[in-house]
Parts: C-alpha cells; structure tokens; sequence
C-alpha cells in the first residue's frame, strides 16, 4: 500500500481541478443539481405512496369484538362513514334508546341499575357514558351507552337487559308522600 504525504495528495487534487475546464465543471455541476431534483421528487412520490396506502388500513383504538360492518371491501366509502363498530373487551356498555323527556329530567351523572331480562337478579350499576347526537327519525328516542362498573359474567355481549334511574322528581315525590314506601311507578 502506497501512503503520500497529505501535501502531495492535495498537489494531485489541484492538478485535477486545474485540468478541467471550466465548462467541463459547469455541465457536471448542472447534472448533479438535475439528479437531485430527480431524488427529491422521487421522495415526495413515495411520501404521497405512503400516505395514499396508509388511508386503506383500519386499526382500532382498543382491542375488541366487531358488532358491525358498516362497509365490505373494494367499496369506496365516504369520510366520516361507519366502517365497522367494535365492542371494546376492556369495558361493557349497555345501551338504550330514551326519550328526549327522560333525558331532560335525568339528574346530571345518575347512577343506573341494569339488570338481565331473563334474570333480574344479575345487576350492574353504571353511569351514562355517551348521548347520540341526534334522536332517531323514527322513534325519536336518543341512543345512551351507560358503561358498566365491574359487571358479572353472566352479562355477556349481546345480553338483553333493562336499566333504571331515580329521576329527581321521584326522589321529591318519595320524600314528600311517604319516605317509608318504595317506588314502583305504575304502567298507564
């Protein structure tokens, strides 16, 4: 192996320069700034490739159960579109659908007792977690998720259940006519 001095290498690399002519070094220096444009539009392609690909895939936000597919694959959807909805496995919500009156007269942060149709004796208690937006069309009733604190195993996903809330004017009712008795408000 040859080793030179660093003075005879930076002697030989001003001889090079010396023997290139000037436009030589002009055309040289415009073809590199010409394949660095073509890398930084290279780049931002394969920036925009990723992102595009990126918009195609799904990811939930906790682990869970899909309930619902709100679109099949190969369509085009619309943003904002229900694609699929997922129970989440951390936590269990019951979920109603209750009048605009009730909601008005329902104390701020209630507690709510459900309980299985089939076995009123299975009990949760719960707090609303979410009110729709807009009443249903139809029914005109809004869609309430009450999330369950610690509820038994026997309230599966998919359970049938009732839930219940003392409103404030049955508490004032209750206090006014007979504390002593229990409430059963009546079918009509």
């Amino acid at each position: 192996m040859l080793v030179l001095p660093a003075a005879a290498v930076l002697s030989a690399c001003h001889k090079e320069a010396e023997a290139t002519a000037p436009e030589d070094f002009d055309q040289a220096q415009e073809g590199l700034q010409t394949a660095q444009a073509r890398v930084d539009d290279a780049e931002a392609q394969v920036k925009i490739a990723s992102d595009r690909l990126s918009f195609t895939e799904l990811k939930a936000d906790a682990a869970g159960t899909v309930t619902a597919r709100g679109a099949e694959a190969g369509e085009v959807v619309q943003a904002g579109q229900m694609i699929v909805r997922i129970a989440r496995q951390d936590g269990r919500d019951a979920v109603f659908d209750v009048p605009a009156q009730l909601l008005r007269s329902a104390p701020a942060d209630a507690q709510i007792t459900v309980h299985l149709t089939e076995d009123p004796s299975v009990t949760a208690e719960g707090r609303v977690r979410e009110v729709g937006e807009q009443a249903d069309p139809v029914t005109r009733t809004f869609q309430v998720k009450v999330g369950l604190t610690d509820p038994p195993s026997a309230m599966r996903l998919g359970s049938t259940v009732n839930g219940s809330v003392e409103l404030n004017s049955e508490a004032k009712w209750r206090k006014a006519h007979n504390p002593k008795l229990p409430f059963s408000p009546s079918c009509r």
